[in-house]
């Protein structure tokens, strides 16, 4: 009895110290090699992290078109005294008959700053630095086009971005599908046509402790072609992500395009209502493979 009674104790013993000590240390490893980054202190939200980590998708034509279009952009991000950012964009549409495309966009760098206290509240690693941006691709398919316009857009976010130690990027998956709608109206006096468009999104991306962020998108865009091949957009953007951590961004955009034969110049100024970086300065130029007159055609 006193032989099983000290082996009932000592088995005890074991136990108490096994789940007080030894338990957590190895729980903690075991996560460490399943859970992001994230766990650790980073928020995998848009208003924990840089503006190219998760941005309000941009509205997209709702026609497919017979143009390949390569385009070149530079995003001067700012948060005055807190954040900056610089990075270059590409992005290439390309048709594959008449009523389907492929889309492909990419960030090939970012440099980077941030102010010591946004270092703190997003638990950096580094106050400043660069890195590897993300690469989207996706299709698009025109699905009707008569008195207006319908198309259905899917989009993959792959984890090729980097410095997640320094909240730029996700560093995990995330998919956009977004129903596209539009309607031209063409007049003769002030405007070559006026064009209403907008989308309807279903966003979703990894986040912490291997949970999904579900937020559906909203977007509605006006833009106006003056008969001297100028064109003029506002743009209003949003999505809502169910976990309530700064994952509600809202940004408006207004455009100015300037229509050449085979190019496109532009220049976009952004503005972060919440969750988002507040200013943002783009210029861009994109090359068609059609010149201007048959693209009107």
């Amino acid at each position: 009895m006193c032989g099983d009674s000290l082996a009932i104790f000592l088995c005890h013993e074991i136990f108490y110290m096994f789940k007080k000590f030894i338990a957590p240390q190895f729980f903690f490893l075991l996560s460490s090699l399943f859970i992001p980054l994230s766990s650790f202190g980073i928020i995998l939200s848009p208003g924990y992290m840089g503006p190219q980590a998760m941005p309000v998708p941009e509205v997209q034509d709702f026609t497919v078109g017979k143009d390949n279009i390569i385009s070149f952009y530079l995003e001067n991000n700012i948060d005055p005294g807190k954040e900056y950012a610089l990075n270059p964009k590409v992005k290439i549409f390309s048709p594959w008959g008449k009523k389907a495309a492929l889309r492909l966009s990419f960030v090939p760098h970012e440099i980077y700053y941030m102010a010591s206290d946004v270092k703190k509240k997003r638990e950096t690693k580094n106050q400043m630095g660069n890195a590897k941006g993300d690469i989207y691709f996706g299709s698009m398919f025109e699905l009707y086009n008569q008195d207006f316009g319908l198309a259905l857009n899917l989009l993959t976010k792959t984890t090729s971005g980097k410095n997640l130690k320094d909240a730029r990027h996700l560093n995990a998956p995330a998919y956009i599908i977004d129903i596209s709608f539009g309607k031209k109206w063409y007049y003769n006096r002030f405007f070559e046509n006026i064009n209403i468009s907008g989308y309807v999104a279903f966003i979703v991306w990894q986040s912490q402790f291997n949970q999904q962020n579900d937020a559906l998108g909203l977007a509605l865009k006006s833009a106006f072609t003056l008969h001297s091949n100028y064109i003029f957009s506002v743009e209003a953007g949003a999505y809502y992500g169910w976990q309530k951590k700064k994952d509600n961004p809202v940004t408006v955009r207004f455009n100015l395009k300037k229509r050449l034969n085979i190019s496109e110049i532009c220049i976009q100024y952004s503005y972060g209502i919440r969750d988002q970086i507040p200013y943002s300065l783009i210029f861009g130029v994109s090359f068609f493979s059609e010149p201007l007159l048959a693209r009107l055609e």
